[in-house]
């Protein structure tokens, strides 16, 4: 049923075209699939000397600190510096969210 779900989000965000989705994988699930020998081009992960799992981005090589919110609450407000990095969301979007 989760998989319908998760589907049905896709296409309402007109996400379509893809292959495979893989819903909160486990860890082994995703390095088995980021070293698969079938990946290529960016599909594919390489093991670092230390075995961490490498892969390339791309054009997408930055961080996105506009893309992070913190949950601001009684908790928060006071002890987060707010501002153009640290955005603040309100606990009501944070579950919200949580359910996708």
């Amino acid at each position: 049923m989760k998989n319908i779900k998760i589907i049905q989000q896709l296409h309402d965000l007109g996400i379509t075209g893809y292959q495979e989705v893989a819903y909160n994988p486990t860890y082994e699930e995703l390095y088995k699939a980021e070293m698969s020998t079938k990946n290529q081009g960016f599909e594919k992960g390489a093991l670092t000397e230390s075995g961490a799992v490498a892969v390339k981005t791309g054009i997408f090589t930055g961080r996105s600190p506009k893309d992070r919110f913190i949950v601001k609450d009684d908790i928060t407000k006071d002890t987060i510096d707010w501002g153009s990095v640290n955005l603040p969301t309100t606990p009501e979007v944070f579950e919200s969210c949580k359910k996708l």
